[in-house]
């Protein structure tokens, strides 16, 4: 049956990531995990960029936060998708450059004492405007001292060169990506309980 083959090559693919880099996984699971609670005694607020799937995975991570993992009583954490509504983002990308609209969203919300959370399937893949939207909302984000936090594809690229703390899944494959990126969400807020 395809789908059971479909089932085993999706299995090896994760496992072997799993397996491979869980150690890196881990460490970084953590190290953000804590810097989320000594941040939230500061009152920092966490935003949170994706692009594609990353963006609905944005809006995913902060509910998580936001509300309950697994305790109920756990406290809440300030985490906000930074995706504009549907007016500023169709505003902004027909009068000016959509490249541009999260640094502007950057400049709009984000604090120095904040962080600023990236998740991105792509590792450039050697593209000379790989997500440049992203890469521009981080640099003004260390422009005005807010924390930028990144988990990336395979390849380094230039969010990497300016983040505080990076994770690389090694994987070529968009939807690889996207399903490990959950499972380190999911490790950061099991460290948060």
């Amino acid at each position: 049956m395809k789908s059971s083959k479909n089932f085993n090559i999706k299995y090896k693919e994760l496992n072997n990531i799993l397996f491979n880099q869980g150690r890196d996984i881990t460490e970084f699971s953590i190290s953000f995990s804590k810097l989320l609670k000594a941040k939230s005694f500061t009152r920092s607020k966490l935003f949170v960029l994706g692009n594609g799937g990353l963006y609905s995975e944005a809006d995913h991570f902060c509910a998580e936060l936001t509300c309950t993992f697994k305790k109920n009583s756990r406290k809440p954490y300030d985490a906000f998708n930074l995706a504009p509504n549907p007016s500023a983002l169709t505003a902004w990308s027909n009068d000016f450059n959509f490249n541009t609209l999260y640094k502007r969203l950057v400049r709009t919300h984000c604090s120095k004492n904040d962080i600023l959370y990236i998740m991105s399937s792509s590792g450039g893949y050697g593209k000379t405007n790989f997500n440049n939207n992203l890469f521009l909302a981080a640099l003004e984000a260390k422009k005005i001292g807010t924390k930028v936090i990144s988990v990336i594809g395979e390849f380094p690229n230039k969010i990497q060169n300016i983040s505080s703390l990076t994770m690389s899944v090694k994987s070529k494959k968009t939807s690889t990506i996207q399903e490990v990126i959950l499972f380190i969400n999911h490790l950061i807020c099991e460290e948060l309980e």
